[in-house]
């Protein structure tokens, strides 16, 4: 049986490729929705992934890419105005809205747009940049939606890991990835692919087989967008987000706020700075999986920062809620590294303070 392919907005299918925003009454009947097969079934460390609501009162999902501008499916924009965008307890009115000029309609890679917000957002952007993304790559798949028939449950972010099988020649020029257990299906269309801290992909469809989502989902390239998008946000006064930085580097004086990731240079360790006030290490596994934390949830967390002084310091609005007690050890520096250890070395390669979760 040859699948259908449809965008991923809650559209009532038996066979096809999904990809339009989620509506209470319209959605698969097997079981399907949402992340499908969610590996972080309540996601609280993508804060710059937000659910947009439509004046209809569907929804779909979208990547802040600056403070007030998100990108999401042109199929979500298409017909319809948005009204809000909204995550982990901010909510915004929408402005503005612009569909990629050469989109037609349906899955295919022009299927991008952007939104804009009244005012900015207090979550740390994601990063887009120019660089091709390869065959093989894991990635995370963020998205809001339905979990399952009946469940009237949309609007939680969950993520999910999936695998990059092509890089053009699908629908054009688009992207695809099997899943890695997770996929994606109704709700999550506008939403991220991600690669450590990097935006690389936005959700558009997936392959419906026997009523469910379960194989290729596809995303439209950033790459290939980018100078729509750079062209897009600064036309309306905005910059984009820094490129992301040197993988695994945490470097004398550089700060992590609430929301920004540090990346191992093999992507499987995340070092997450949460806007709960924790910090948190996890592993890309099956998902998001923590591996150590600052313990300081709860709290109001304004920075994590590696001092010249060599000590690792939490600090909140009052002062310093966490410290790694390495102070006196200049030029120290930490590395999230391929192993899943967290290390600051001192000069010389010495290692000064690990948090003890290699792998």
């Amino acid at each position: 049986m040859q699948p259908i392919v449809i965008t991923l907005s809650s559209l009532l299918v038996t066979a096809c490729v999904i990809g339009e925003e989620a509506q209470p009454s319209d959605y698969l009947d097997d079981g399907a929705g949402s992340i499908v097969n969610a590996t972080n079934s309540d996601d609280r460390a993508h804060t710059q992934v937000g659910m947009i609501t439509m004046s209809d009162g569907s929804l779909c999902s979208s990547t802040l890419i600056a403070p007030t501008i998100a990108v999401t499916a042109a199929h979500c924009l298409k017909g319809t105005t948005v009204t809000t965008f909204e995550s982990d307890g901010f909510k915004a009115n929408v402005i503005a809205q612009v569909m990629q000029p050469d989109y037609l309609g349906g899955v295919e890679d022009d299927d991008i747009g952007l939104v804009r917000l009244d005012r900015p957002a207090p979550f740390a952007p994601a990063s887009i940049d120019r660089k091709q993304v390869q065959i093989g790559t894991r990635a995370l798949a963020v998205g809001y939606g339905y979990t399952g028939p009946n469940n009237g449950d949309p609007g939680t972010r969950r993520s999910g890991t999936l695998k990059v099988d092509e890089v053009g020649r699908v629908y054009g020029d688009m992207m695809s990835a099997l899943p890695d257990p997770s996929t994606i299906c109704y709700g999550d269309s506008g939403g991220a692919l991600l690669d450590g801290g990097r935006l690389i992909g936005v959700t558009s469809g997936t392959a419906i087989f026997d009523g469910g989502c379960k194989s290729w989902a596809f995303f439209v390239r950033i790459d290939r967008h980018y100078d729509f998008l750079a062209n897009q946000v600064a036309a309306w006064g905005e910059t984009l987000a820094p490129p992301a930085p040197a993988c695994g580097l945490f470097d004398i004086n550089e700060q992590l706020l609430p929301g920004q990731v540090k990346t191992s240079c093999n992507r499987r360790f995340q070092l997450i700075h949460q806007t709960d006030g924790n910090v948190v290490l996890y592993e890309l596994a099956d998902g998001l999986v923590p591996r150590w934390a600052t313990w300081t949830h709860g709290q109001a967390t304004t920075t994590l920062v590696m001092q010249g002084d060599g000590n690792l310091v939490v600090y909140g609005p009052a002062g310093a809620v966490y410290n790694t007690q390495t102070s006196g050890n200049p030029g120290t520096v930490g590395y999230v590294q391929d192993d899943g250890n967290f290390v600051l070395y001192a000069p010389g390669t010495r290692a000064l303070w690990a948090n003890g979760t290699a792998r």
